[in-house]
């Protein structure tokens, strides 16, 4: 039997499997348990600096600070206007990131794929992975995915290699991972995308491996324990829900 299948499960992606590695009670929860949690504002800013950036780079002649509002209505829009301390912190960074963005990524051209849609099946899973690239230049052959940050990091961080070489995969273009934060840009080349690939490959198999064990979901969700030290659990709601859904 297909252990997905059992648990109704019928794709993967990059990110849920990032989530499973970083945090398997958290990923239990919401997959297994089907509970809802709020999503981050941190989330919401790199949604809402994105949908600024794009419109940007789709109208050349736009001008950033017109790109810059759409940014801030959609995270006002995604946060229905919160103004607590959290929130105003990440919605101030908006505007920078999306001036950083467009005017790095306006020197590529006009991108021919948004948001395009992958599906790819990887030896040994049951199931495809499905995915969404941001930006593609088919013409340069070039594959990017666009990620907001308050500080810069000085690599792609591991979760985005797993995600771009997903994004990559039978294909001849080139993986790239363009960080933007308020006063900076970096656009990084993925290396060794194979490599990548296959630590994805692995994860997938090991969460095969453990929805496996039985097709009761609720004697899988008694099989982990949240660690509430953890920053997963930050929101004071999210812990209330792992306390209701594993009752420790």
């Amino acid at each position: 039997m297909n252990p997905f299948e059992t648990h109704g499960i019928k794709h993967l992606s990059a990110s849920s499997l990032n989530s499973w590695v970083m945090d398997p009670a958290l990923w239990v929860m919401t997959r297994l348990a089907g509970k809802q949690i709020p999503v981050g504002y941190a989330a919401h800013r790199g949604t809402a600096s994105e949908s600024g950036i794009v419109a940007g780079l789709l109208e050349p002649e736009r001008p950033i600070v017109e790109c810059q509002q759409i940014g801030l209505d959609e995270f006002d829009r995604l946060t229905y206007s919160i103004k607590d301390a959290k929130a105003l912190k990440e919605r101030a960074a908006i505007p920078g990131i999306i001036e950083q963005g467009i005017k790095k990524l306006r020197k590529a051209g006009i991108p021919d794929e948004v948001q395009c849609r992958i599906e790819v099946s990887l030896n040994g899973i049951d199931v495809p992975f499905l995915g969404f690239v941001d930006l593609g230049w088919t013409q340069h052959g070039i594959r990017l995915d666009i990620k907001s940050k308050l500080k810069m990091p000085t690599d792609i961080e591991m979760p985005h290699k797993r995600q771009v070489s997903l994004y990559i995969h039978d294909t001849n273009y080139t993986g790239r991972v363009a960080y933007f934060t308020p006063t900076q840009e970096m656009v990084f080349v993925l290396e060794d995308n194979a490599r990548h690939l296959e630590e994805l490959r692995q994860i997938a198999i090991r969460l095969q491996n453990f929805l496996a064990l039985s097709n009761d979901r609720e004697k899988l969700i008694a099989s982990v324990v949240p660690n509430y030290a953890n920053w997963t659990w930050a929101d004071a709601y999210t812990r209330g829900v792992g306390k209701e859904t594993f009752g420790v």
